[in-house]
């Protein structure tokens, strides 16, 4: 069996080389170990995590590539070219940290259920001074099920995909260069094209959370930035009168809601308060999408890799 781990990047050097160091103590208790290589696409021209996937070599096999054209579809596109030939590839972001056991667990319980995609919990590591409330708030933490839990939905922060299913739906939409949301829509697509994802529970990462990603701005931003892409994306798939004005109730409900509950709790509890404030970004993101406005979060001259 033959898996390639994908990981996009760009400028992230030391967080880089701290996944390949984990990606470098996987262990397989529960099914035969794979014949694994990592490929790294590194999306600045000039090939700025070279000198990293390099000296990482010697612990695993590291194939290293440069995607010029910029965007964060094309960096996933571009690893699934260079991943023909594997039977599964695997998705991991440049800024999470792999657990011994987790693509052993990926491919058991794939195994184990008949999945076509599985993905896991992924839950933060916070590093350097980070304010008490954003840890009370959970703004960072997600939603976790039982082993064996078929999903209709994934992310590329986590998951194992059998290459049968890139043979149907062979790529990322390049339409969501600048906005986020390509996964959301590529699995999306995968659900309805009738292919079976699943939870693994014990397929664990980490994701690194610096102070610059825990603050009250950040936070708001990728709420607002979270639903529109969400919309955008199920515009592409069931745009209609009904399904839009569904999404516009959701979000006018999203929006209030989040309003009135952040005014409640803001002197009772900050972190909840923030809470219901993102889910009112969130709304306010949906109906921008519903109005045609794309919100393009990496569209200035920072990295188009998602900073989740």
């Amino acid at each position: 069996m033959r898996v390639a781990i994908c990981i996009g990047t760009f400028h992230r050097q030391e967080l880089l080389h701290e996944l390949l160091s984990s990606l470098s103590q996987l262990t397989f208790h529960r099914t035969r170990r794979p014949t694994i290589e990592v490929i790294v696409v590194d999306n600045d021209p000039a090939g700025s995590a070279n000198e990293i996937c390099h000296g990482a070599r010697a612990a695993i096999p590291v194939r290293y590539v440069i995607e010029s054209k910029r965007g964060i579809a094309n960096v996933r596109n571009r690893a699934i070219q260079e991943a023909i030939a594997a039977d599964f590839i695997a998705f991991i972001d440049d800024d999470e940290i792999a657990s011994p056991q987790w693509l052993d667990e990926l491919l058991w319980v794939q195994a184990r259920y008949g999945l076509d995609a599985v993905t896991g919990p992924v839950r933060p590591k916070f590093v350097g001074h980070i304010p008490e409330w954003v840890k009370k708030s959970k703004c960072f933490e997600r939603p976790e099920f039982t082993t064996g839990t078929l999903l209709n939905k994934s992310f590329t922060g986590n998951v194992l995909i059998s290459s049968i299913v890139f043979k149907a739906i062979p790529k990322f939409d390049e339409r969501f260069q600048l906005t986020g949301g390509e996964d959301t829509h590529f699995f999306s697509q995968v659900h309805r094209a009738g292919f079976r994802i699943g939870w693994s529970q014990q397929a664990l990462l980490h994701e690194v959370i610096s102070p610059r990603r825990a603050n009250l701005r950040w936070i708001l931003h990728r709420g607002f930035q979270s639903g529109n892409s969400w919309v955008l994306s199920e515009n592409l798939l069931c745009n209609g009168t009904r399904f839009r004005l569904a999404r516009f109730c959701k979000s006018c409900v999203r929006v209030v809601n989040g309003l009135v509950m952040s005014i409640i709790t803001v002197f009772i509890n900050r972190g909840l308060a923030v809470r219901h404030l993102r889910q009112a970004f969130v709304g306010a993101g949906m109906f921008a999408a519903l109005i045609g406005r794309r919100y393009q979060a990496y569209a200035a001259s920072n990295p188009p890799i998602p900073v989740k």
